[in-house]
């Protein structure tokens, strides 16, 4: 596995200082990957810090501690530290506190994990130490034979200046690789349209962005109301793979590009609340997902 920063510089939304961080690897939903994420200098020196002090001092609990346990710390520390940085103010996961990152400790954890084993930053960042670390991190996908760019695993690309992150997606489109990317922050980054899809939550949202020439990832509701006939269910799902008896990893889906003219795909909400939901549902005896035409799309399980 193969961690590198791939950035360091201020925040296009209120100027702190951030680090974008790049490691081969992956989840049980996306498959093998280069994740990328995005996390502050003062999440990311304090984290390293604690690293080191628990190594040297020996302490028998760095070795012993839960991977969720360190997942809080982290996720105490970004917040301290300012999630507003890295994300869009717009972006209702954060406002209703049920992110699947940012708030919850177990996810967070495998983002503590990645900054704890990349590489250190160099004393000052240029350009060139971008290029440089993106050329070490494509050898590495070469020979996994990774595929697929994964923006962000924590954070929004909308936080990174556009002539960083266009130096980034242009090396990724280069080496012939595909991207699997996100934003909420799509009304204002017109230039990750063509690369990214636009995170939405209502049907009013994605048109808007449909509107604009974006492309959208929607993450429906749980309240029983039928799709649109022109969204397609996310095969990575837990609901399409109770209905189909299996799932397909992002890499082997690869339509979550921003470009084309495909579908698009959304999700049941899977925040920290909506597990009681769809729990209800199921107990109500309305386990299916459909869209307006009556085609079951995924169960809940």
């Amino acid at each position: 596995m193969i961690t590198v920063p791939i950035w360091n510089g201020p925040s296009r939304y209120d100027g702190s200082e951030l680090v974008m961080v790049a490691t081969t690897g992956g989840n049980d939903k996306t498959a093998e990957v280069v994740g990328i994420s995005l996390v502050t200098r003062a999440a990311w020196d304090a984290t390293r810090a604690s690293q080191i002090s628990w190594r040297e001092s020996g302490d028998a609990l760095y070795r012993s501690i839960s991977g969720r346990t360190k997942g809080q710390e982290f996720k105490k520390r970004t917040a301290t530290a300012g999630v507003r940085s890295i994300c869009p103010g717009g972006c209702s996961h954060l406002q209703n506190g049920n992110c699947y990152v940012v708030d919850n400790a177990q996810n967070s954890s495998q983002i503590a994990a990645t900054v704890r084993r990349s590489k250190p930053l160099p004393p000052v960042w240029t350009m060139d130490e971008t290029r440089k670390a993106m050329e070490k991190i494509l050898m590495g996908a070469d020979a996994m034979d990774l595929i697929d760019f994964r923006l962000m695993f924590m954070g929004d690309a909308g936080a990174v200046p556009p002539e960083v992150i266009g130096l980034i997606l242009w090396m990724v489109k280069e080496a012939g690789l595909g991207t699997l990317a996100y934003t909420h922050d799509w009304r204002n980054t017109p230039w990750l349209r063509d690369s990214h899809m636009a995170s939405v939550e209502t049907e009013e949202e994605r048109q808007e962005a449909k509107a604009a020439g974006w492309r959208c990832f929607v993450a429906r509701p749980n309240n029983g109301q039928a799709w649109p006939a022109d969204l397609a269910m996310c095969p990575a799902s837990r609901e399409y793979g109770a209905l189909k008896g299996k799932t397909l990893s992002c890499s082997e889906c690869r339509q979550c590009d921003g470009a084309g003219v495909t579908k698009d795909r959304g999700i049941a909400s899977h925040g920290l609340a909506d597990g009681s939901k769809k729990a209800a549902r199921v107990n109500r005896g309305n386990f299916k997902i459909v869209n307006t035409y009556g085609r079951t799309l995924g169960l809940y399980a």
